[in-house]
């Protein structure tokens, strides 16, 4: 059973580098459908490289799926070039989820640029600013505490507010 995974595997990843991308996105669907199958964790199966380029080739279920993989990876195992990809998606196609991973990598030019740019949508400058805090950006993390001190510990609080802060350590 388990050649026969291996050799499905493979077709699959064959599929993933075709020009089409109507086969990549079959093919990236199919490969984790199967490492799920296999039991096989897909942060140890699939490289940093390919999820980042299957990221930017997803669907928004999909893009949600790989963001969640990309978090498991140690800040250290991204390199310059995997984070000027994600600097790309953040420019093209800023996400909340994809703001915080900038965050957690320490991307501050980024999440400048980004904040500039998105001056008018407030949920996106909301996440902006959690990440710059995360990033490690002082005056950020000081007006978060004085904000903080205004706020009413209820419900919102901790299920919304909560577990951003978590995030920013």
């Amino acid at each position: 059973m388990k050649g026969c995974l291996d050799k499905t595997y493979f077709l699959l990843t064959i599929l993933l580098l075709a020009k089409s991308p109507v086969l990549r996105a079959t093919a990236s669907f199919d490969v984790l459908l199967l490492l799920e199958i296999q039991n096989i964790s897909t942060q140890d199966s699939i490289p940093l490289d390919q999820l980042l380029y299957q990221l930017s080739n997803a669907n928004p279920t999909q893009k949600i799926n790989f963001l969640k993989k990309l978090e498991k990876f140690d800040s250290k195992q991204f390199s310059s070039a995997h984070k000027e990809k994600i600097r790309t998606l953040l420019i093209t196609n800023p996400s909340k989820r994809l703001i915080l991973l900038a965050g957690f990598l320490e991307m501050k030019p980024t999440l400048f640029t980004l904040a500039e740019k998105y001056k008018g949508k407030k949920s996106l400058i909301q996440y902006i600013n959690i990440a710059l805090v995360r990033a490690g950006h002082f005056p950020k993390a000081n007006t978060l505490l004085k904000n903080l001190e205004k706020l009413t510990i209820n419900d919102p609080f901790v299920y919304e507010v909560l577990p951003l802060l978590t995030y920013t350590k």
